[in-house]
């Protein structure tokens, strides 16, 4: 059930919710009271209402229900029911994600945030051979971490889980084609009702969920592929990433061996002085000897001559 349409104006569309054209009756009615619901609907909404995709709008009518606040917004003919069996969260989560400009998702605790240049709901597209449809696709420029920018080609296919998950089908054809899939699941805490009492609960009830997904949209990714140039960019970091380790151990074999040569140096020089040491200590003692061989001589002399 959708609770938003665009309405075709003379300068182009106009967004509007199921109580804009019940609030516009009311007011309409006072100035003339011969006038039912019917009659206004045909005179101002009926062949203006459309879908609110950005490209190729669908026709769309209202379906009336009491109390108002349970009527809702369906493709004319109820295209594969789309519109009428599904959810007021789902269809209104849709908008909402479309209408963000920065989408700060989180994987597993990482941060992941998308600068969208351009998205739309309900976007038909081709993966594996097969065709499919996606809540929301999201184009973006940027990210951050940039690698998401170049792993994902700048492109993501965004689920919204409420009573049906993503087909594995889906999953397996996407992974195989490129496109990621992010899959976030609607909180009770987030849950829309069904139906509302007045426009001011209804947008109050959509401001709220706007507010919290704008700060964080948590997920998981059901398909998360790399683009051959991610793939590339990835080898080459993976190299450059070796020959940076490759460098640093060789810096550090060059640094471990200049130490053991500055510790060699430092022991030769131990040794030279050493060495001196030891030849001075024996020059002297060879020269005490050649006195005290100089002194027995000297004595012997001085002996033979009865000196004494």
């Amino acid at each position: 059930m959708k609770l938003f349409a665009d309405y075709k104006t003379y300068n182009g569309y106009k967004n509007i919710n199921i109580w804009d054209i019940y609030n516009g009756y009311k007011a309409y009615k006072n100035e003339n009271y011969s006038i039912d619901f019917k009659q206004y609907y045909k005179k101002f909404y009926k062949g203006r209402l459309f879908s609110t995709h950005k490209s190729t709008k669908m026709a769309m009518s209202l379906v009336v229900k009491h109390p108002y606040g349970k009527s809702f917004f369906r493709y004319l003919g109820n295209i594969n029911n789309n519109g009428k069996l599904e959810s007021v969260s789902h269809s209104t989560y849709k908008e909402i994600i479309r209408g963000i400009n920065i989408l700060n998702l989180v994987v597993n605790k990482q941060e992941i945030k998308l600068y969208v240049w351009y998205s739309d709901i309900e976007v038909s597209f081709s993966a594996n051979g097969n065709n499919y449809v996606t809540d929301v696709f999201v184009f973006f420029d940027k990210s951050e971490p940039a690698e998401y920018f170049y792993k994902w080609k700048g492109k993501l296919c965004f689920e919204i889980k409420n009573t049906h998950a993503v087909d594995k089908r889906k999953i397996d054809d996407c992974y195989a084609a490129g496109i990621p899939i992010f899959e976030h699941t609607i909180s009770n805490k987030l849950m829309m009702s069904n139906h509302t009492s007045s426009e001011e609960d209804l947008l109050n009830q959509k401001n709220f969920i706007t507010e919290k997904l704008i700060e964080k949209i948590y997920g998981k990714l059901l398909s998360d592929p790399k683009s051959e140039e991610y793939k590339m960019i990835e080898k080459l970091t993976n190299e450059n990433n070796e020959l940076r380790n490759e460098n640093n151990e060789l810096k550090s074999s060059n640094n471990i061996l200049m130490n053991l040569n500055s510790k060699q140096s430092i022991r030769i020089k131990e040794l030279e002085e050493e060495n001196k040491n030891i030849e001075y200590n024996y020059d002297i003692l060879l020269n005490y000897k050649k006195s005290i061989e100089n002194n027995k001589f000297l004595k012997f002399i001085l002996k033979i001559f009865g000196i004494t």
